[in-house]
């Protein structure tokens, strides 16, 4: 999969609304909300990899796994931590780190 900037829309939004999504870890309902939206992207990624190769529903299963808990993860991370940090800051260090992990 080659990411770019324009596919992580979903940082600048969660930065746009930050106030709401504050919330999320003062919640008593975060870990349903987590699994909800986590599953919510995991729906959308194996949606568009099934469409472009659907001859490898098994890979599109594990990437879209992979790629949303580790999506969900930096979100979370980035809410507890107050969302201190640019959304672009946020969608240039995820697509270092997929490039790193392609190279090795």
């Amino acid at each position: 999969m080659h990411l770019k900037k324009q596919d992580l829309k979903l940082f600048d939004f969660i930065y746009e609304n930050r106030r709401v999504f504050s919330l999320w870890k003062q919640s008593d309902l975060s870990q349903d909300l987590t699994m909800r939206c986590t599953q919510a992207i995991y729906q959308k990624l194996y949606g568009i990899w099934i469409e472009k190769n659907p001859d490898k529903e098994r890979q599109a299963e594990s990437a879209s796994r992979i790629m949303s808990y580790q999506i969900m993860g930096i979100i979370y991370g980035w809410l507890i931590n107050g969302l201190q940090t640019d959304p672009t800051i946020i969608a240039d260090e995820f697509i270092q780190f997929y490039k790193d992990q392609a190279n090795h």
